[in-house]
């Protein structure tokens, strides 16, 4: 079902670009899918539309946390 609902968030967004819930929730249904980058370009542009928009505030912030982290096992898997 996450499959089906990515392109018809995609295709919404792209004719309601300042829909600030729609962006939060595709950037949820990323973060499910371990697409981390794009989850957090969806929530800046959440972000963009509605810049008291909590909940992409908090989100963003723990995206970006998993990214870094993810980077930081990455950096240290390598000098292994």
């Amino acid at each position: 079902m996450r499959a089906q609902a990515a392109p018809l968030y995609a295709a919404s967004l792209a004719k309601h670009p300042g829909y600030a819930e729609g962006h939060a929730n595709y950037a949820a249904l990323l973060v499910q899918a371990s697409k981390l980058e794009a989850a957090a370009d969806q929530y800046r542009q959440a972000l963009g539309a509605k810049p008291d928009h909590a909940k992409s505030r908090k989100n963003l912030q723990l995206v970006e946390n998993q990214i870094k982290a993810a980077a930081a096992a990455a950096a240290a898997a390598a000098v292994l």
